[in-house]
């Protein structure tokens, strides 16, 4: 495959697999009610479901589905009523509940995420433009190599699938994800309780790319890598890469330059972790305090971590987990009921 038809291809994925469809929704709804590792199952049938219907193309299906259309049909109805599905569910929880309720009525697992692939209409478009455009040329040297392009367009094809689905949720529901822009752009949005989502930070300023390293805290601060052009990076907090930067490379810690930096996570503290290797070939783990004041006050009596202080933190209070009982942390514990700020 030649490098045009590679950059082609990259900028096919991106375009298609970074726009929203049913995976995206689905993988958002999931991570808000049980969290990133609870949603792994369906993180994983996306790119395992969306191979198999790529090698059934390959090998013939996408032609048959082509060359007859009850068969078109069939799919195309099935996509629509799947979609249709997956709306009314959530339209139905949001008014009541809002969007982290709405994925425990879905339980979409693994084996139900690979076969939604079978009936996305997005994927199957992508799959057959891949098919025709990509793997099976029909004349040429390029048409002996089938094993090879279809191998190549398999592995990049199963990454971008994989990675458009990942996403932070923090303990009070709200959801960090990243996004393809309709300008063409890439950002990190975030969005809770059925809400339309906003974006965080995207890369038509200071930011060149964004990475899939980034994570938000119980506050609304997200932390992420970003490039910023020119071979330089590092880890930011928001849209200016000055005030906002906690580290990057050519910065120094103590008398060592940092050469290269990987993220690693916030708390709900505003600390952030990361990994710093530097030019004289040592390397080390670091805790970053805060850019500045917390943009929202700690909770320190939600005892349980669900956002909220109610009478499960009063029990859990009673039963010593916040040491002695006494009538002025029952006071702060009152003082505190309903959700965290």
């Amino acid at each position: 495959m030649s490098s045009q038809e590679l950059s082609a291809l990259l900028v096919l994925a991106g375009a298609m697999t970074f726009t929203p469809g049913p995976n995206t929704m689905l993988s958002t709804a999931l991570a808000a009610q049980w969290g990133l590792r609870r949603t792994w199952g369906f993180l994983l049938a996306v790119p395992a479901g969306w191979t198999l219907l790529m090698l059934a193309c390959a090998f013939g299906l996408g032609a048959l589905l082509t060359t007859w259309p009850m068969l078109r049909s069939v799919v195309r109805w099935l996509g629509v009523a799947v979609l249709l599905w997956l709306a009314w569910k959530l339209w139905r929880a949001i008014p009541q509940h809002g969007l982290v309720q709405a994925a425990s009525t879905l339980h979409v697992g693994f084996f139900q995420g690979v076969l939604l692939q079978f009936v996305n209409i997005k994927a199957w478009t992508l799959a057959l433009a891949l098919t025709a455009g990509w793997v099976t040329p029909s004349v040429g040297a390029a048409a002996e190599q089938f094993p090879q392009r279809l191998g190549l367009v398999l592995v990049v094809m199963a990454c971008f699938a994989f990675f458009s689905n990942l996403t932070s949720v923090n303990r009070h529901g709200r959801v960090a994800f990243y996004a393809g822009l309709a300008n063409g752009e890439q950002g990190i949005a975030v969005g809770a309780g059925g809400a339309p989502a906003t974006i965080y930070v995207d890369t038509s300023g200071a930011y060149w790319s964004l990475t899939f390293g980034f994570s938000i805290n119980a506050c609304g601060t997200v932390a992420f890598k970003a490039y910023l052009g020119a071979g330089q990076y590092g880890i930011f907090t928001g849209p200016n890469a000055v005030t906002d930067k906690v580290i990057q490379t050519g910065d120094l810690i103590g008398t060592r330059t940092v050469s290269d930096v990987s993220y690693g996570d916030i708390n709900d503290l505003g600390e952030i972790s990361f990994r710093a290797s530097f030019t004289d070939g040592s390397e080390g783990i670091f805790r970053a305090e805060p850019l500045g004041p917390l943009p929202c006050p700690p909770c320190p009596w939600d005892l349980n971590g669900d956002g909220r202080v109610d009478n499960s933190d009063f029990l859990l209070y009673i039963g010593g987990a916040a040491g002695p009982v006494n009538a002025a942390d029952l006071g702060a514990l009152f003082a505190s009921w309903g959700g965290c700020p």
